[in-house]
């Protein structure tokens, strides 16, 4: 196996972070496909239990949710892991809001009814570091790699994923999914993308090693991403922004 790049999952990081559990796996995709089920590749739904193809941040917030934290109802969802055409149950996916590079101080919640997608979908060959990545995790710490690894014994393999952290301040989706968010850069959000928002970043992790037959629903194993639709209650983002991500508090809300 390739050495990987150790990175640890939030146990000292500022920011607050929780879990979110496997809920249902469905061949829908409420932003890129609205209101037409069926329609997408299989995909694995977290959180918001009744995320499907007709749903909207609207219809999700205050909804049912299997994340460790209250007041979050957003729908995490990204393709279907499979091992020789059966479908690998994740774990669980743990989920963390970061300030990344920017000022921490100066990052602002997510706006309500903001839509996003990060990561390439088609994508044949690995992802940029930072968007997409495949790991080994254990311990509080995931090491990466840029190829789907074999983990060594008791380390789970995990999908990773960072989300862009900075919005246009003007639209809630784009018609890509994507052009309405930027990465920061350079310890700042790029022009044209003026408000700085959390990083999330996605952890999902499964309960085997890693082999040979496995893929994404997507298609081969370079094309993870990942969708957010945002269900928060405001007041609770808001405060948990202000309480954990502007000052650089660590705030986490795992299972004991």
């Amino acid at each position: 196996m390739p050495v990987g790049t150790q990175n640890a999952e939030a146990v000292t990081d500022p920011g607050f972070a929780f879990r979110c559990y496997f809920s249902h796996r469905l061949p829908d995709d409420p932003i890129v496909y609205p209101g037409v089920p069926g329609q997408s590749h299989m995909h694995e739904f977290f959180g918001n239990t009744t995320t499907d193809a007709y749903s909207t941040p609207e219809s999700l917030r205050g909804g049912p949710s299997n994340c460790t934290i209250d007041g979050n109802s957003s729908g995490y969802w990204i393709p279907t892991l499979l091992n020789s055409e059966s479908p690998v149950t994740p774990l669980y996916a743990n989920v963390y809001y970061r300030p990344g590079s920017k000022n921490k101080s100066t990052v602002k919640p997510f706006p309500a009814g903001l839509r996003m997608i990060t990561g390439n979908a088609k994508a044949t060959s690995p992802q940029r570091r930072g968007v997409v990545s495949w790991g080994c995790g254990a311990n509080g710490v995931v090491y990466l790699y840029s190829s789907l690894p074999m983990c060594s014994a008791g380390y789970d393999l995990v999908l990773y994923v960072w989300f862009p952290d900075c919005w246009n301040g003007k639209t809630l989706d784009s018609a890509d999914h994507k052009s309405h968010m930027a990465y920061a850069a350079n310890g700042a959000c790029p022009s044209g993308y003026p408000v700085p928002v959390p990083q999330l970043v996605l952890s999902v992790h499964y309960p085997l090693r890693g082999g040979s037959g496995l893929y994404l629903s997507s298609g081969g194993q370079y094309s993870g991403h990942a969708d957010f639709m945002q269900g928060w209650d405001q007041s609770v983002l808001a405060g948990l922004v202000s309480r954990c991500i502007n000052p650089g508090v660590t705030c986490r809300y795992m299972p004991s």
